[in-house]
C-alpha cells in the first residue's frame, strides 16, 4: 500500500503524523508521483539510521517480517508506542501498522536490508522475465511487480507455515541434479527463469523432501543465490531462507483497501 496512492483515505491524525515523522507536507494536488518522490528521497537519507537500528534489533523488523502488515493487538503497548514515532511506519486506520510501498521500494535497495534475507528485497532484484514466471506460477496474469508478488505470496501463505519455516538450506543441484530432473537443467545452464524451471518441476516425480522443498519456494519461504565459483567450474546455486514469518495478516487490512484482483498492489 503506498501513501501517495491513499493520502485522501488517511485521517487528519494519521497525516499529521505522517508529516512530523518526515518532515515533509502531504497534499494531495501535488499529485501522487511527486508525493511518491519525495518519500523516496526521505528514506533514503535514513539509511544510516536504519543499518544502526537493524544492527540492534530494531523493533519495526517485526513489521517486515509479517510481510510488512502487523496489526497492533499483537504488540506489546511499549512496541506500539515505538512504532507509532518511528518514520518508517504507516497508519491507514489506528489499529494495523504497515511500512508503506515507498518505503519497501528503498529498503530493497539498502545492503543492510539486502545482507538479512528479506524476500520482498528479493523480489525487488528479480527480472522482468523471472517475475513474471513466477508470477504464473503463483496463479497471476501479465507481468507482475514485486509487490504483487509479495501480497501474492503472502495470500497463498495463508497462516500455516508449519513444515516451512524451519525448511533445510542446501546445494540446489544436489537436491535437484540436472541429470535426473530435465527441467532444472534449463536454469542451470542460463536458458529459461528458475521459477518457469521450478513451476516445470511439479510435473516430475518427487520425493517428499523434495516436494516439500519445491513449495518452499514457491511460497517464498527459500530463495536461490549463486555461490562462488572456481575456475572452470559451472555455476552452482544455494538455496536460502527468507525472514519473513507467517503471513496470516491479511485480513486485518482496512476493508478499504481490499480488491479482487492485483492490479494495484496493497503495499
Amino acid at each position: 500500500m503506498y501513501i501517495s496512492e491513499c493520502l485522501h483515505d488517511l485521517t487528519l491524525d494519521e497525516r499529521s503524523r505522517l508529516e512530523r515523522r518526515l518532515g515533509i507536507i502531504l497534499r494531495r494536488p501535488e499529485g501522487s508521483q511527486q508525493i511518491r518522490k519525495s518519500l523516496h528521497r526521505i528514506f533514503q537519507q535514513l539509511e544510516a539510521r536504519i543499518r544502526a537500528e537493524l544492527e540492534a534489533g530494531a523493533i519495526w523488523q517485526r513489521v517486515l517480517e509479517a510481510f510488512a502488515v502487523l496489526p497492533e493487538d499483537r504488540l506489546t503497548q511499549e512496541e506500539g508506542t515505538a512504532l507509532k514515532k518511528h518514520p518508517l511506519t504507516f497508519y491507514p486506520e489506528g489499529h494495523v501498522c504497515l511500512i508503506s510501498g515507498e518505503a519497501l521500494e528503498v529498503l530493497s535497495r539498502m545492503d543492510c536490508v539486502k545482507q538479512r534475507n528479506f524476500l520482498f528485497a528479493e523480489l525487488f532484484r528479480l527480472s522482468s522475465s523471472e517475475r513474471k514466471s513466477y508470477g504464473k506460477w503463483l496463479g497471476l496474469t501479465g507481468l507482475p511487480t514485486a509487490l504483487d508478488l509479495y501480497a501474492a505470496i503472502a495470500r497463498a501463505r495463508g497462516a500455516d507455515s508449519s513444515g516451512f519455516e524451519s525448511v533445510p538450506e542446501h546445494v540446489l543441484h544436489e537436491v535437484f541434479p540436472e541429470d535426473v530432473f530435465g527441467p532444472m537443467l534449463w536454469y542451470y545452464k542460463g536458458v529459461l527463469p528458475l521459477y518457469e524451471c521450478l513451476h516445470m518441476m511439479e510435473t516430475q516425480t518427487l520425493t517428499p523432501d523434495q516436494s516439500r522443498i519445491l513449495q518452499a519456494f514457491r511460497l517464498g519461504y527459500l530463495v536461490a543465490r549463486p555461490m562462488p565459483v572456481e575456475f572452470g567450474e559451472p555455476q552452482r546455486y544455494r538455496a536460502e531462507r527468507t525472514r519473513e514469518k507467517s503471513a496470516g495478516t491479511f485480513a486485518d487490512l482496512p476493508a478499504l483497501y481490499k480488491e479482487d484482483t492485483l492490479q494495484r498492489s496493497l503495499f
